[in-house]
């Protein structure tokens, strides 16, 4: 069997944002995406590559996309594109954080 190595790649997810760098909550949403798919078998959809060589697409694991957990603990949020197969899901994580003011929302103000 041939084994390619995949651990270089630049991978995002479609239609989602999460802190990243040095940015507030970036080392606490890496770490709970990391234990989202360790030693878990994960499915990687792929849609597009962007300018920047990133590989933009869909990353399920044990069936789930794994930025409902992100968006629920308040550790993402939705872009305008997200894919519409999670919007049910999706919609209601983000939803429970921005109500609860979790991580990212803690500032939210909702306007009318």
């Amino acid at each position: 069997m041939d084994v390619i190595d995949l651990s270089n790649i630049a991978f995002s997810l479609c239609g989602v944002t999460w802190p990243r760098g040095k940015e507030p909550y970036a080392d606490e949403a890496f770490e709970l995406l990391r234990q989202t798919i360790l030693h878990t078998k994960v499915e990687v959809l792929l849609d597009t590559v962007d300018g920047d060589g990133y590989f933009i697409g869909t990353l399920l694991a044990s069936n789930t996309h794994v930025a409902i957990p992100l968006l629920q603990a308040g550790l993402a949020k939705l872009e305008e594109n997200f894919p519409k197969a999670y919007s049910t899901e999706f919609n209601n994580a983000q939803k429970y954080a921005r109500e609860e003011k979790l991580k990212i929302w803690e500032t939210y103000v909702e306007t009318s």
